[in-house]
């Protein structure tokens, strides 16, 4: 992660033919999304909320703080578009969730990103989602974890 400038980002997704949506868009447009100049090399795992011990599923709140508990950590917001220009092996109509905090508090806002594949089509989305929002238990989600 870290090496490009916002702009560079953005055109390396349009390079590759990776769709936003506009929740993407007002993201990667924001003051506060920044890049990191250093390149960092981070551990990631995807985990679902079930696997998490949430077998039920549970709220963002829920799901960030089991996280935190077994050791996990948030994601910078960055992280999702370098994750979406190297994965492409996603399965069809899946979606993953990169946990990351929110750049702006406001519940009309979004909330972070998600990687899906749709009809062979790469995407890397914006979504809305409050603290209380429930996730599913087959929800995945991306957290940075310690080598």
């Amino acid at each position: 992660m870290g090496g490009l400038s916002r702009g560079e980002l953005k055109n390396r997704l349009r390079e590759k033919s990776i769709f936003t949506n506009k929740y993407a868009e007002m993201l990667l447009s924001d003051s506060s999304f920044t890049t990191s100049s250093a390149i960092a090399r981070l551990n990631v795992i995807t985990v679902s909320t079930e696997q998490m011990g949430l077998v039920k599923g549970g709220t963002t709140e829920n799901v960030f703080s089991t996280a935190l508990e077994l050791g996990f950590h948030l994601c910078p917001v960055e992280l999702a578009v370098h994750l979406r220009l190297q994965y492409y092996d996603e399965y069809e109509d899946s979606y993953l969730t990169v946990a990351s905090k929110k750049l702006r508090e406001a519940n009309d806002y979004p909330a972070g990103f998600y990687l899906k594949r749709q009809n062979t089509n790469l995407w890397l989305r914006g979504y809305r989602a409050s603290h209380d929002y429930e996730w599913s238990p087959e929800s995945r989600f991306v957290f940075i974890v310690e080598c």
